[in-house]
């Protein structure tokens, strides 16, 4: 089920939901992409389930809906044969992980390449991402300088090459490039919370 801005203010009739209700359960698998979830609530079809959708309408659904298990971290979450995803983007990364799930990761990356998607995330990836929370706190330079990290994570990533890069000679390079902590910048890109987790876990600035 697709969302959009407008699907939470909508009102389904009854005919219709008992129409999804029956798809759905003749159906291998069903889901939806950003607020396609509120579409799935009001069919009853989340029930039980532990879902996800957009960050900005999920306190909205749990609070509209308090059958479902609403979780608002993941960027797609699968729960049986039900998928959900955050945003729209976060539903190409659902529609990459279930073309990984019929027909091999090769292929699924090929289209991701051919997508010229810029990374496939996994789905336990959160939906806030300190990269971002970066970006937004640095001016032009600092963000081209966050993208070609991204691209060079096998080199060597010191503080003072990093500042040579951007031209940025100054004492306040460290804290935006490490988020004050004098870590690695390497770390901060492996481990953004800092605490031994996997990349993008625990972040806290707001991705699609």
């Amino acid at each position: 089920m697709a969302g959009g801005e407008g699907a939470q203010k909508m009102k389904y009739s009854q005919k219709f939901l008992a129409w999804l209700r029956g798809q759905s359960s003749k159906a291998r698998r069903y889901g939806s992409v950003c607020t396609g979830a509120v579409v799935l609530a009001e069919a009853g079809l989340l029930d039980g389930h532990r879902v996800t959708t957009h960050w900005n309408w999920c306190r909205e659904l749990e609070q509209k809906h308090p059958k479902v298990k609403v979780d608002p971290r993941p960027i797609y979450i699968r729960d049986k044969n039900l998928f959900t995803s955050a945003g729209v983007t976060a539903g190409i990364d659902l529609s990459l992980a279930l073309v990984e799930d019929d027909l091999g990761g090769a292929l699924a990356l090929q289209v991701a390449q051919m997508m010229v998607v810029f990374l496939r995330r996994p789905g336990g990836q959160s939906q806030f991402s300190a990269t971002l929370m970066a970006q937004a706190r640095g001016g032009r330079s600092l963000r081209d300088l966050l993208a070609w990290v991204a691209d060079n994570l096998r080199t060597k990533l010191s503080v003072s090459s990093l500042a040579r890069r951007s031209s940025d000679e100054s004492p306040q390079f460290c804290p935006h490039i490490s988020g004050g902590n004098r870590r690695n910048p390497g770390s901060v890109y492996r481990d953004p919370a800092g605490g031994g987790g996997s990349p993008a876990t625990r972040n806290d600035g707001l991705v699609a």
